[in-house]
This record gives structure tokens, C-alpha cells and sequence, in this order.
């Protein structure tokens, strides 16, 4: 998942998840969130460089390479899903400092 963000407006949310029903989950689980998001969904592997699912280090070394800014493991339960997803939301949107040149 990349996330942009400028203060004042939506997230930009990219979601690369090739299973549609967990797909689904992690839309109502960001809804849950509260924050302002405009979500964007990708379902095969032409559209994202690799399954979320993948543990395979060349994987998550080939997001970074492409200059993915975090590489996060789906995780199987919900409430556990919800709790990653705060997080993550909570460092990116209102902790970290995000660069505007970055946010195009």
C-alpha cells in the first residue's frame, strides 16, 4: 500500500491486493480509520510489482528499489488488520512530515 498525503486534502491510497474479499476487508477497514482517504485499488500483477502477500525478500527488495516508502504484511485477522492499518495510518498522516514535491 503507497500512501500520499498533503495536509487539507484526502490520502491517496494505492492498494495492490490480488484477493478481491481481502481487498474488500482492508476498504472497510480504512473507512473505519476515520481519516480522509481516496482509495485506489489494483486486483492483478500487471497493475502492482508484487502479491501483498509476499514474504519473498527479492519482493520486498524490488518494492524498495522502486522506491516503495514501507512494505507491510497483510495480516489474516481482522482486528489485527485494523490495529497495522491505524498504525500505519497514524505514523504517515499525522506523525511523519512528508515532502510537497513528493505528494504529486
Amino acid at each position: 500500500m503507497i500512501t500520499t498525503y498533503r495536509r487539507n486534502r484526502p490520502a491517496r491510497i494505492v492498494l495492490a491486493e490480488d484477493d478481491r474479499t481481502t481487498a474488500s476487508l482492508i476498504k472497510i477497514a480504512l473507512q473505519r480509520t476515520g481519516v480522509s482517504h481516496d482509495l485506489c485499488m489494483v486486483h492483478d500483477g500487471d497493475s502492482a510489482i508484487a502479491a501483498s502477500s509476499s514474504e519473498t525478500p527479492g519482493d520486498i527488495n524490488r518494492a524498495y528499489d522502486l522506491h516503495a516508502n514501507a512494505y507491510v504484511l497483510k495480516h489474516p485477522d481482522f482486528s489485527d488488520l485494523c490495529r497495522s492499518l491505524d498504525a500505519i495510518l497514524n505514523f504517515w498522516l499525522r506523525t511523519a512530515i512528508i515532502p510537497v514535491e513528493s505528494c504529486r
